[in-house]
């Protein structure tokens, strides 16, 4: 597997397959989902959702969960040596933000993916990308839960615990 953590063991049910060409594999039927196997042209092939947008928007309206798509990790150690860190890589963040957000609000011409960070702007009626523990607690603990029914990880873990306090 190509996991990031050493300790991690993958549960009994996950098959590992080569995955240089995601792409001929799900044409092919070796696999029957992907994530990252970019644009396929084929008929055998669609996506889980044939509507991600109006699935995001209604899993919000029904959960009030908003979809994370990324978040960083900082080593407990990086911290702990400097305890400036977060908050610095935090304002660092924000401030890379508002260049975009500004475009947002200025009508311009939107790629693809500014597009639909846009979209979710309308959605959750606010802030599309929120930073810190407290906007996104529970989709985070919500993500533990699943994590945890998936046997992805072994032991339950609160939010508080994979945040740096100064991040709550």
């Amino acid at each position: 597997g190509d996991e990031h953590v050493a300790e991690y063991e993958a549960p009994s049910y996950v098959q590992y397959v080569d995955n240089s060409d995601l792409a001929g594999q799900l044409v092919s039927g070796e696999i029957d989902a992907a994530i990252g196997a970019g644009p396929i042209d084929s008929p055998d092939v669609r996506p889980l959702f044939p509507e991600p947008a109006e699935s995001d928007a209604q899993w919000f309206n029904e959960y009030g969960i908003y979809p994370i798509s990324h978040m960083m990790v900082v080593k407990n150690e990086q911290l702990e040596a400097n305890p400036w860190l977060h908050e610095e890589l935090y304002s660092l963040f924000e401030q890379a933000k508002k260049p975009l957000m500004k475009q947002f609000d200025s009508g311009a011409s939107l790629s693809g993916e500014d597009a639909n960070i846009q979209n979710m702007a309308r959605i959750v009626g606010g802030d599309p990308l929120p930073f810190g523990l407290e906007s996104s607690r529970k989709t985070v603990d919500t993500f533990i839960q699943f994590t945890l029914n998936q046997q992805i990880i072994r032991e339950p873990v609160t939010s508080e615990e994979l945040f740096p306090v100064s991040a709550h």
